[in-house]
């Protein structure tokens, strides 16, 4: 899981509980989390151009990630920007086809101005043309924030979106959300989402700042995220599943268990104790959770959450008299 910052945004600070609460959900496996950031600041010469932030941002996926690790970014305001920027490179220097952009599995962005921002316009015109832009360029991050108007820079870069995510073929298999504040003044709702359809955009409450910021696990903020993200843990799951059960040596088997583990050990032990109750549980109990799990997770299209309910319903019953053909 990896989160992008915003203009002047901290990767540590931009999110608030948001990290912590993808990291204690427990309907969600457990997820390595990135939160990646980049130079926006107030010191001279501190930050670079958002072609060069996104050329290391695939960098930095590629080398913190193995090939095969399931990758899912959030990104907010021009971090989406920064994001868009490069995968497109990525794809369009024909490296889509190796890891990490083969790992991406979905893009969330989060008041991102797709469309250009009208804050920006109404902050970078004047500085523009009454040449205070040029005193400023080595102060504040003028640079990125002339980006955000609604210019070529960013028309060019929806073109490009549009064209490797848009059509009937897209580029890669990764899937782009969008998320926008209903009260946000830097960035409109239509900017915010894009060439995206209905299904692919959620408006939540919240300005520009609020909107990434939810509260707990039931915030509409939250959810509108982890909606997707779920859908795109429960695919790679069954990927997963699948595999060990059709490995066919041990040797093939012990990576994807020790992945599998690594992953879902804590919902495996959680599920064991919800369907033994009290007792002391043994390495055979924890054994049938598992094979169980994977069971019900390779047929594919549930939830991890959903597989939990299912696996403690059928050990929880499995020796139920009254589910006998003949109870007596």
């Amino acid at each position: 899981m990896v989160f992008v910052h915003g203009i002047l945004g901290h990767n540590t600070e931009t999110w608030g509980k948001f990290p912590s609460l993808i990291a204690s959900d427990p309907e969600l496996p457990e997820l390595d989390i990135l939160c990646w950031g980049y130079r926006s600041g107030v010191i001279p010469g501190s930050y670079q151009a958002v072609g060069i932030e996104g050329q290391a941002l695939m960098s930095d996926l590629r080398l913190f990630f193995k090939t095969g690790e399931r990758l899912y970014l959030a990104a907010h305001s021009m971090g989406g920007i920064v994001a868009l920027r490069g995968i497109v490179d990525t794809i369009q220097s024909k490296m889509h086809v190796n890891h990490p952009l083969t790992d991406i599995a979905c893009l969330n962005l989060h008041a991102t101005p797709q469309q250009g921002s009208m804050a920006a316009n109404v902050i970078g015109w004047p500085l523009r043309l009454t040449g205070i832009y040029w005193v400023m360029r080595s102060f504040l991050p003028v640079q990125q924030l002339w980006i955000l108007r609604k210019g070529a820079y960013l028309k060019a870069l929806a073109a490009d979106v549009k064209e490797h995510f848009g059509g009937a073929q897209p580029s890669t298999n990764m899937k782009i959300y969008a998320v926008a504040g209903k009260y946000d003044f830097w960035v409109s709702m239509p900017s915010a989402q894009g060439h995206l359809n209905t299904s692919e955009y959620y408006p939540v409450q919240g300005g520009h700042q609020s909107m990434k910021r939810p509260e707990d696990h039931l915030d509409p903020r939250y959810l509108a995220f982890k909606v997707n993200l779920e859908a795109h843990v429960a695919e790679s799951l069954t990927t997963l599943c699948r595999a060990i059960k059709s490995a066919s040596t041990p040797e093939a088997r012990r990576p994807l268990w020790q992945r599998f583990d690594a992953h879902y050990h804590k919902m495996i032990a959680r599920c064991a104790e919800t369907c033994f109750g009290d007792r002391l549980l043994s390495d055979r109990d924890i054994r049938e959770v598992a094979l169980a799990f994977v069971d019900m997770g390779s047929r594919g299209g549930l939830t991890p959450q959903q597989i939990f309910n299912a696996v403690v319903t059928d050990i929880t019953y499995k020796d139920d008299p009254r589910l006998l053909d003949d109870p007596s």
